[in-house]
């Protein structure tokens, strides 16, 4: 699995901390973050989207989700009200959050334009 679940915790040393108005980036590199619940179905259908672009980008990005029932307080944070939601971040940016009802060519392109690639 390329994707890695991760919690709150793990996300402070993993990605960053603060909020989106207060983001400060703590990776190691570009980072994807997927928030989403098992029980939502559009989650479901990027998941395996999701996974995909994780094991063609992961030795240039990070991959990771967060559970939004599990993380309440994350979610509260990037004050995330629709799942699935995608957050971008890297060094000397701020955090971009965008909705992740998308296919993967979408998904790809938004992947090369934020980061660069």
């Amino acid at each position: 699995m390329n994707v890695k679940a991760i919690t709150q915790e793990e996300f402070s040393t993993l990605v960053g901390t603060g909020n989106q108005a207060d983001f400060k980036f703590t990776g190691m590199r570009p980072t994807l973050v997927d928030f989403s619940a098992e029980w939502c179905s559009y989650c479901k259908t990027l998941a395996p989207i999701f996974e995909e672009l994780a094991g063609e980008y992961g030795d240039r990005i990070d991959f990771f989700s967060i559970d939004v029932d599990s993380n309440e307080q994350l979610t509260e944070n990037f004050n995330i009200r629709t799942i699935p939601t995608l957050l971008f971040a890297q060094a000397g940016q701020s955090p971009q959050l965008i909705l992740g009802t998308m296919n993967k060519a979408q998904l790809e392109t938004k992947i090369k334009e934020v980061f660069g690639l």
